[in-house]
């Protein structure tokens, strides 16, 4: 029974460590207005579902045993879950055949949903988790499409104001060139004007 309960404390410490995970992942700070990453996604949802079911359903057909309670391994109102090691001991001393099965069973045992349930929801296709990166890579794909059509549009902007600019200041340089020649030019009177001498 040392293996068993060994092996069953390694089973619990990792539902926890996932259920910490997925609490992470959906979280919500008020504070400081993040969420993580799946906060509020059905994929979230599937884990989370898949996680309670594996752990509150009965395991018909593998003996006299058939729930995870039965042998001492439960769930508290937090969702952090619990191993009795004298329950999962008594239980394996008076049937060892209906826990091994419980647990091993290739058709109905935990091992077996279990295995199912994890390829179901990280699998490496067609899995929830598998199907959520992909429409994330889909996402960030088109985009960064967006981005590099605004960065096209932007030089291009850009390059045309630039034009503009030389333009105009060509234009502003001639203007005062212009403006120097008329200034050099000096008053020329009248016709018919007729210059006056003083007497001596």
């Amino acid at each position: 029974t040392t293996s068993l309960v060994s092996t069953a404390q390694q089973f619990v410490s990792a539902y926890n460590s996932m259920r910490d995970t997925l609490s992470k992942l959906t979280a919500y700070d008020p504070d400081a207005q993040t969420t993580g990453l799946m906060f509020g996604t059905t994929e979230a949802l599937q884990v989370d579902t898949g996680l309670s079911q594996m752990v509150t359903n009965n395991y018909f057909g593998v003996g006299n045993y058939q729930s995870l309670a039965a042998v001492g391994i439960t769930v508290d109102n937090n969702g952090d879950m619990s191993l009795d090691t004298d329950k999962l001991t008594q239980a394996y001393n008076t049937d060892p055949d209906s826990v091994t099965k419980l647990f091993t069973d290739p058709d109905r045992g935990v091992s077996a949903k279990l295995s199912t349930m994890a390829n179901n929801i990280g699998g490496s296709a067609g899995s929830v988790l598998s199907a959520r990166a992909d429409a994330l890579q889909t996402i960030i794909d088109a985009n960064n499409t967006k981005i590099g059509q605004m960065t096209d549009s932007l030089s291009t902007q850009r390059d045309s104001l630039l034009t503009e600019f030389d333009n105009l200041e060509n234009t502003v340089a001639t203007l005062k060139n212009n403006a120097s020649l008329l200034s050099s030019f000096s008053a020329v009177p009248p016709l018919g004007a007729v210059k006056t001498s003083s007497a001596v």
